[in-house]
Order: C-alpha cells, then structure tokens, then sequence
C-alpha cells in the first residue's frame, strides 16, 4: 500500500506544494522509462506551470462546507466530485453506505498493465469560526507571515505575478485533506494537457466522513469489494514529513481500539470523609493506563509484539529516511 504524506495539517496549503500532483505523473507514465525522464527539474517546471490555474479550482473546493453532521454538505461535496471527474472523462458512481455516502470514480485504459484505486477524503473536522482569524472558516483566504511571525491576509491576485513558495492558503481542510485532493485533479489536468499517457487503469473511492473514523467504510468495502478490486492502493493522507519533502510510505499503521469499564461510587465521595480509601476510578484507570508501556515507550503488555520482526535490510531502510 502506497500512502502520501500531506504538507501540513487542516488550516494551511502551501501555494507551490502541487508538486505531490506531478508526482503523480511520474507514478503513471506510461512506460518506466519515460517516468525516469521526468525528473525533479521537469516536476518543478510542471508545478509552476499549473500552480495558478489549480488554484482558482482549490479555492471553489474549500468553499464548500464539509462537515459530515450535516447531510447537506456532504451532498454538496458530493455533487461538487462528480462533476470535478466527470469533466476528466471519468465514470462516477453514488454507492450507498449505512452513513454518508461513497462515490467511487474510475477511468479505464485499454489493455491495462495494472488498475490502481486511489483512496481520497473530502470531509473536513466540525469548527468553531470564532478562533479564525478571518470571514469564515470556508471562504479561503491567502496570506503572508509578517515580521512579527502573524499571518497577514493579502489579495488572490498575488498568484498572478511571482509566487513566494512560504505563502499559505488558511481554510478548513486546506490540507486535510482538499489539498491534496486538488492536487490529484491537477495531476490529471496535466496528464491531458501534456498528452501522456496511461498504462494504468485508475479507480478513485471518495470517503466523505474520515473526521469521523470512517465508521461505515469497513461494511461498505465489504459490500463494494468487486467494485473496489484493484492491483494496489494509494491513500493520500497522513502528515508531511518534518523534512516537508513529498514522500511515500510503503505500509500504513494499523488501529486497535478496546473499551475499559472502571468501577466505583456511584456518586462523588466527600475527600474529607471518604478520601484514601474509597476507590476512584479516575486513579484506577491511570494506573492500569500507566502500566501498559515502560518508561521508552516500549508496550508490556504480553505478546503486544510476537510476530513483528524486522530484519537488518528494512531497518537499514528505516535508518535512510531523514527523521529528527
């Protein structure tokens, strides 16, 4: 499984950061050796290229109000990707789900080498519009640090002449993660514009409740399976790394979720007659939590770790990647 890391988190998308789009032309070329051809020289020169023109799209994108309590910003988000792939010569599907719906998109190529399904989030995290320094939340605004390191709005039409790459567009979801889906519909935009070509066939499946764990994704790919199979999966989320390079990540942590009942009164104990020997379940609980990894973060609980093995090939790998 292939991941993309995002270039920050819910308010801020960098200006220049489409370069993860044209990353993606590279991914589908048509054959190995014309993606060698594109090199982080020509990336560059795409990134510019298209940048201005991705732009006015993104800002219509975040416009959208995408908090998925509310049924008619799904719909809205919804109507919006239909039309975003159908433009790119893509077939859409509405595929019904116990929650929000799932649209799945896909664009095939004759004779394909591969099919690869690309997995996008469209909703965004609720918001209190009153800790936003600007109109709202959802109309994007671009903006400049100034000296005293705040963040000043400026005018859209900066983009027009030179783009200083430390400009941020400030809008919920920016990053998480409408940016990076701006970025993929760019990486098509390019791939028609620039007339390459696919050995791929590609499938997009649209999540539109992430925020909220994806509760109903798991029963919906079990019921869509025949019309999710692909070769491989690409997730574009997660964060940048701290290097703020585009990266692939090979592999995605998985998620273990458990629920613990603590026992106690039934109602608050007066500390002065009950303190020290009534129990409290807040204490008991921070204890048992405290005791399930020691003190490098290392877990303890027994056989937490039995058939996880990593041998000295991969943790040379690991070693590669420039953490701090």
């Amino acid at each position: 499984m292939l991941k993309t890391k995002k270039f920050g988190k819910c308010r801020r998308h960098s200006a220049m950061s489409f370069i993860c789009a044209v990353f993606c032309v590279s991914l589908f070329c048509a054959n190995h050796a014309q993606a060698r051809q594109i090199g982080a020289a020509q990336l560059e020169q795409l990134t510019q290229k298209y940048a201005r023109q991705s732009s006015t799209e993104l800002r219509e994108l975040l416009s959208i109000p995408n908090d998925a309590h509310f049924a008619e910003h799904v719909a809205q988000n919804v109507a919006y990707m239909e039309k975003a792939f159908q433009k790119r010569g893509f077939k859409t599907t509405v595929l019904p789900s116990n929650g929000p719906p799932l649209l799945l998109a896909e664009s095939a190529v004759t004779n394909p080498k591969r099919t690869v399904l690309i997995y996008l989030q469209i909703d965004g995290q609720p918001v209190d519009s009153t800790k936003w320094f600007q109109e709202s939340p959802y109309k994007p605004v671009l903006k400049k640090r100034i000296e005293n390191g705040d963040w000043q709005q400026i005018e859209w039409q900066n983009l027009q002449g030179e783009i200083d790459p430390d400009w941020r567009i400030f809008a919920r979801s920016a990053s998480d993660a409408k940016g990076p889906v701006q970025m993929f519909l760019t990486a098509l935009d390019i791939f028609h514009a620039e007339k390459l070509q696919r050995t791929y066939s590609i499938k997009v499946i649209m999540d539109f409740e992430e925020e909220q764990g994806s509760p109903n994704l798991p029963v919906a790919v079990e019921k869509y399976r025949d019309k999710l199979a692909a070769d491989m999966l690409l997730i574009f989320d997660g964060p940048r790394h701290i290097s703020n390079r585009p990266s692939l990540t090979f592999g995605a942590r998985g998620i273990a979720t458990i629920t613990l009942t603590v026992f106690g009164p039934r109602v608050p104990q007066h500390s002065g007659h009950y303190g020290n020997y009534a129990p409290n379940p807040a204490y008991r609980l921070a204890r048992l939590l405290a005791s399930m990894e020691d003190d490098s973060g290392r877990v303890v609980i027994p056989g937490f770790y039995d058939g996880i093995e990593i041998d000295q090939r991969t943790r040379k790998i690991l070693a590669l990647v420039p953490d701090d």
